[in-house]
C-alpha cells in the first residue's frame, strides 16, 4: 500500500491479519494501532511507522528475520502483561518498547502523556540544549527520564509528584523544580548527576540532595526559610538564597551549619 501523505491509520477490530509490505510505502506514517484480534503481521508490513501500538491480547508471532518493523520506528507500545515477551521478540528494539495500559498522547514528539491523569509516562526526545515539560503534565511516572541527558530541565508549574527512579541515571547541567511540587519518591533522583539544582517552592524534601550522584550548586527561591531535613553533600560548593533571607538562613537551625556556602541572589 503506497500513500505518501497518510499519517495515521485506524484499523477495524475485526481485522485478524496484516499482509507483508501492507503499509511499506506510507513514508509519512506517524502512528498505527494494531487491533486486539490481530494474530499475524507480515514482514515489513509496518516498516514506515514511527509509533506502533500493539493491542493484541497475545504476543504476535514474529519469525526470525521477518520483522514487520523498520528502522524508522521511535516507539512500540505494548500491554504491560506482554512486556517481557515483546522485549524478547524485538530484542534489537528493546529500548523503544513502552508498556502502556492507558490511553496516551504524544506531545512535541518527545513526551508520552497519559490521557487518564496527565502524568508523564516517558520522555524520549533528544535535546541538544534544554527540556521544558508541557504545562499539561501533573506528575512524573517511575523511570520517565531514565538515562536522559540535556543541558537543562525545567519541570513546569502544575507538577505535584515525582515517582520512584524517575531520573535514574540522567544527567543535566541544571534542573528546576516547580513551586507546585508536593511529593517526590525516595529514589526519584538516584544516580542522577546535576550541576545546579533550583528549588522554586518552600519545601526541601527529606533526603533530596543526597539522592543525586553529583551536585555542585543549590539555588533556593522560597519566600520563607524552609526546614532542612537531611544533609548537604560534600560536593556542594555554593547555596544561593534570596538576599532578603540570607541572615535568616545563617541564623536558622540546619542551614547555619552551611553558612560558609550561603550566597545571596
Amino acid at each position: 500500500y503506497y500513500a505518501e501523505n497518510l499519517t495515521d491509520i485506524i484499523l477495524p477490530d475485526s481485522l485478524q491479519s496484516i499482509a507483508e509490505y501492507a503499509f511499506y510505502g506510507c513514508s509519512s506514517l506517524t502512528h498505527i494501532t494494531i487491533p486486539v484480534n490481530v494474530v499475524a503481521v507480515g514482514r515489513y508490513a509496518l516498516y514506515s511507522a514511527k509509533y506502533i501500538t500493539l493491542n493484541s491480547s497475545t504476543a504476535l508471532p514474529i519469525p526470525e528475520g521477518d520483522s514487520p518493523i523498520g528502522y524508522s520506528v521511535k516507539l512500540i507500545f505494548v500491554p504491560s502483561s506482554l512486556l517481557d515477551t515483546y522485549l524478547s521478540i524485538f530484542g534489537e528494539y528493546s529500548s523503544k518498547i513502552v508498556s502502556v495500559d492507558v490511553e496516551y498522547e504524544i506531545i512535541d514528539d518527545a513526551f508520552i502523556v497519559s490521557k487518564t491523569d496527565n502524568s508523564l509516562i516517558r520522555y524520549f526526545g533528544v535535546a541538544s540544549y534544554g527540556i521544558t515539560t508541557p504545562s499539561v503534565i501533573t506528575s512524573i511516572q517511575e523511570g520517565a527520564f531514565k538515562n536522559s541527558v540535556a543541558l537543562s530541565l525545567i519541570l513546569s508549574e502544575g507538577i505535584t509528584e515525582i515517582g520512584e527512579f524517575a531520573f535514574y541515571g540522567a544527567s543535566f547541567s541544571g534542573i528546576s523544580l516547580p513551586a507546585s511540587l508536593l511529593e517526590i519518591g525516595q529514589d526519584s533522583f538516584s544516580s542522577c548527576s546535576v550541576n545546579i539544582l533550583i528549588i522554586n517552592g518552600n519545601t526541601v524534601f527529606d533526603g533530596l540532595f543526597t539522592q543525586f550522584s553529583s551536585i555542585s550548586k543549590i539555588t533556593l527561591r522560597s519566600t520563607t526559610v524552609p526546614e532542612l531535613v537531611g544533609n548537604i553533600p560534600e560536593s556542594v560548593s555554593q547555596i544561593n538564597v534570596p538576599a532578603t533571607l540570607l541572615d535568616a538562613y545563617i541564623a536558622s537551625d540546619g542551614w547555619s551549619a552551611y553558612s560558609d556556602l550561603l550566597r545571596s541572589i
